[in-house]
């Protein structure tokens, strides 16, 4: 080794070595004076940290985050946000007029922000925390309030794992949800805009989707998975809707008119309790749902539209 490059070594090790010596006097000294060295935010015992969206005209709220449960809560009487159980340091959250984002940094190594000229570290004591008591314990939760009027155009989310639930939402937002395992339940939405499970040209499929929709009434929905386990109950799409998955169930109660193109390679199709043959058209106004799968169900129940001509013998 080049002597150039042992002095190199030698002074990193005592860097280090200095770094690691200043954090653990400074925590004694800073638990000796009753203070903490690393920044904790607690609400009745749990790790929480809230925005309030009062003053805000948010256009877009963006969660980035590994495995998580996001609740909507439509109607509410204060608009604001909770994030909840996420731990301290490990997440970037910044909030502007039209914008709030959080994203959850998965590991220690991506703490290190790299760039042509440089590179940028949130600093030794926050990978060295002897405050492993103060750690949240529980479930990562977020949860969105939103009054009637705060209408949030868009509610981007993107994870590994997710559970995603939305309740009593009047506004015209678009739900955006982007990850391997998705659980998604909806009760009375009623939006103008989407609702997209890994929607658009180059994101895959997700690995498996479980979603469940009461009284809902949208204009848009698109849904791509591999497994799939739907069931909407008194479900209204007035624009169209496209749902496509390998194999599982889609069960879905009308309320309304709706044309439904139907297509199972060897799955069955019902509509009306009645079986069908694949691919079948049934109904001619109102939205547009088209459900395609490879091996799975479909099973479709509506008063409002009659049976097309593939009936199965």
């Amino acid at each position: 080794m080049k002597p150039a490059s042992i002095i190199s070594l030698i002074v990193a090790v005592l860097i280090s070595v200095a770094g690691l010596v200043t954090c653990i006097v400074a925590q004694n000294m800073a638990q000796a004076s009753g203070q903490n060295l690393f920044s904790e935010i607690k609400t009745d015992g749990d790790h929480t940290r809230s925005i309030d969206l009062t003053e805000a005209d948010i256009n877009k709220i963006q969660l980035i985050f590994s495995n998580a449960e996001v609740t909507v809560h439509g109607n509410s009487e204060k608009s604001y946000i909770e994030f909840i159980n996420f731990k301290d340091n490990y997440y970037s959250l910044t909030s502007t007029s039209s914008l709030v984002s959080f994203d959850e940094t998965p590991d220690i190594t991506s703490m290190l922000m790299f760039w042509e000229n440089g590179f940028s570290f949130k600093g030794i004591r926050y990978i060295l925390n002897f405050n492993k008591d103060n750690e949240p314990k529980g479930d990562k939760e977020i949860h969105i309030y939103l009054t009637a009027d705060k209408n949030v155009k868009q509610i981007d989310i993107q994870a590994t794992s997710c559970t995603v639930n939305i309740t009593n939402m009047t506004t015209s937002t678009d739900y955006l949800i982007t990850a391997d395992e998705v659980t998604l339940n909806t009760n009375h939405i009623n939006t103008t805009s989407a609702v997209a499970i890994n929607s658009g040209k180059d994101i895959s499929p997700a690995k498996k989707v479980v979603y469940n929709s009461t009284g809902d009434y949208v204009t848009n929905l698109t849904v791509n998975a591999v497994e799939l386990d739907m069931k909407a109950e008194g479900f209204m799409c007035t624009g169209s809707a496209n749902i496509n998955y390998d194999k599982g169930d889609v069960t879905i109660t009308s309320v309304g008119g709706m044309q439904f193109k139907l297509e199972s390679d060897d799955g069955k199709i019902t509509v009306n309790s009645v079986k069908e043959s694949s691919p079948c058209t049934v109904g001619t106004t109102g939205g547009a749902v088209s459900v395609t799968t490879k091996s799975g169900n479909i099973n479709v129940t509506t008063g409002a539209i009659n049976t097309g001509n593939n009936i199965a013998e």
